[in-house]
């Protein structure tokens, strides 16, 4: 993701890095780290932000999406005047989105923004669209059929529990 960052002050702070997990330092001017979050978003691309950031009052920086992804923002509870930014979506490779101000405030910290590669939920053969050819997939892989392996298990991954069962196969079916 090609970067323009705005806030010129602490832009040695901010990195782009891969696989975002527990453990994860959240900002590049803290050693604050990541505790848990969900499934989704293990290995997700981040955009680590400065933490003094927070006290930017325009727009942070705009980036360009390098491939399709869906994008999302790991903000402190406190920031109340922030106003949602309307990039909480699907964006094609080649789209430019801009991280806002997290408005000024001392009194919370910065946001972070992680993408995470576009999947279709259910899409466990990875080809594209969620059919019957994925739930029998999927059926195999639960009974244990030797050599049946999902080509993204985390499309499969339903109840977003980190672990795949008949419960997720009982989801694909109804939404089939």
């Amino acid at each position: 993701m090609p970067t323009v960052l705005k806030d010129k002050e602490n832009r040695g702070d901010w990195s782009i890095y891969e696989d975002f997990g527990e453990g994860s330092v959240l900002f590049g001017d803290r050693d604050i780290t990541i505790a848990s979050l969900p499934a989704r978003l293990k290995g997700a691309e981040a955009v680590r932000t400065a933490c003094d950031s927070k006290m930017y009052e325009k727009a942070l920086g705009t980036f360009t999406a390098g491939a399709d992804m869906t994008l999302y923002i790991a903000t402190d509870t406190r920031v109340v005047d922030m106003g949602l930014p309307d990039w909480f979506a699907d964006l094609k490779a080649g789209e430019t989105f801009t991280l806002g101000t997290n408005g000024g405030n001392g009194s919370n910290v910065c946001y972070i923004a992680l993408a995470t590669g576009r999947s279709i939920r259910g899409d466990v053969n990875a080809d594209g669209k969620f059919d019957m050819a994925d739930i029998v997939l999927m059926q195999k892989w639960l009974l244990s059929v030797p050599d049946t392996e999902l080509a993204d298990w985390k499309a499969g991954d339903l109840w977003e529990d980190e672990c795949i069962n008949v419960f997720d196969l009982a989801v694909m079916k109804k939404n089939c």
